[in-house]
């Protein structure tokens, strides 16, 4: 199966789709992902009510729905793709630690001495 994919990617215009796909950014930061929310509301609510008004002026509920579903299509094509805008604030993420783990104590008198220091009070 290797060897079917690597043949398919040496193919000069496959190989250099591929190795562009695989160097897109696919992350967003928290703020970005504030600012996108943001906007995603914005573009909704906007397009909500003057499509409202424009249907409620031309009578046709149809064409509400159209301006409603275009301003969701605007909206994704805006907020849906990690754009540029979107990655200005990376996370700093800490250094990963060892956590050194305490040794089980193996000698199996000092339970049994506490028991019988107990039972003899």
């Amino acid at each position: 199966m290797d060897t079917v994919a690597n043949l398919i990617l040496s193919i000069p215009p496959i190989g250099r789709a591929n190795d562009y796909i695989q160097s897109l950014e696919t992350h967003m930061d928290y703020e970005g992902q504030r600012k996108a929310e943001k906007i995603y509301q914005i573009i909704i609510t906007l397009f909500g009510v003057v499509g409202f008004l424009w249907g409620f002026y031309i009578q046709k509920l149809s064409a509400t729905v159209y301006i409603v579903l275009g301003g969701f299509a605007l909206s994704c094509l805006i907020v849906l793709p990690p754009w540029p805008i979107f990655r200005t604030k990376p996370l700093q993420w800490q250094p990963a630690t060892v956590k050194n783990e305490p040794q089980p104590n193996k000698s199996a008198g000092g339970a049994k001495g506490k028991e019988s220091k107990k039972k003899s009070k």
